[in-house]
């Protein structure tokens, strides 16, 4: 039997200590902004997608934004893309991605909407081709996801007693200018809710959700809590 290189096994090493590393930096930067967000939260702005999402604006500046997303049981969203890329962290339960792509095709077409801040869709313009699902993937706790801004990609919440909750990293150095929706459709099915200011219970629902997860954290990684004293 013929023995395992000893480079790949060290290049193995490597790639594992270096994932471990950033797993360990994850959990101890999304520590310290549940902990930031839970010692003063009327200092956060907090917004509803209604039937999709909160989100929980913890940084805004020109370059980044750093969020909290706490989903809803929601049906798949609609196809769209984002302004900025983004990394995304799983914090609790978890949600199927679908990818998307478009094929010439002259005997097809999809429809596409301009999506301003809010939620407000344009009329949509008629294009050909072929708008098909290309792939799949799933995001659950622990996981790092990345999306970029020229990426159109549709999701749903995975079944489970827990809500999705994720970490959110903007890069807002890239702007692809501005955000679409893509639908097979001139009609679009989904719900289209302007965002809008939840009420105080529901910021507060939003909270104890976070307090749980922070618990969690706390529990299941107490090497980290001496460094973040």
């Amino acid at each position: 039997m013929s023995s395992y290189p000893r480079e790949s096994f060290n290049i193995g090493l490597e790639v594992l200590s270096t994932s471990l590393l950033i797993s360990s930096k994850m959990k101890k930067f999304c520590i310290d902004q549940l902990r930031q967000v839970l010692s003063s939260p009327t200092q956060y702005e907090v917004r509803h997608v209604p039937q999709v999402m909160y989100q929980i604006i913890v940084l805004d500046t020109p370059t980044t934004e750093v969020r909290f997303h706490i989903y809803e049981d929601c049906k798949e969203t609609y196809i769209h893309n984002h302004k900025h890329p983004f990394l995304s962290y799983g914090l609790q339960g978890g949600y199927t991605e679908k990818i998307w792509r478009w094929d010439k095709d002259e005997k097809s077409k999809f429809f596409c909407f301009v999506r301003h801040k809010g939620g407000q869709l344009n009329a949509p313009h008629e294009f050909l081709g072929r708008l098909s699902q290309w792939y799949t993937r799933k995001h659950f706790v622990g996981n790092i996801l990345t999306v970029g801004n020229n990426s159109y990609h549709s999701i749903a919440s995975a079944s489970g007693r827990e809500l999705p909750v994720t970490l959110i990293i903007k890069d807002k150095s890239l702007d692809s200018g501005q955000t679409l929706v893509l639908s097979k459709t001139r009609e679009i099915h989904e719900p289209i809710i302007p965002i809008r200011s939840p009420g105080r219970e529901e910021v507060a629902n939003c909270l104890k959700i976070l307090e749980r997860i922070l618990k969690k954290f706390e529990r299941d990684n107490p090497s980290l809590l001496p460094m973040l004293a």
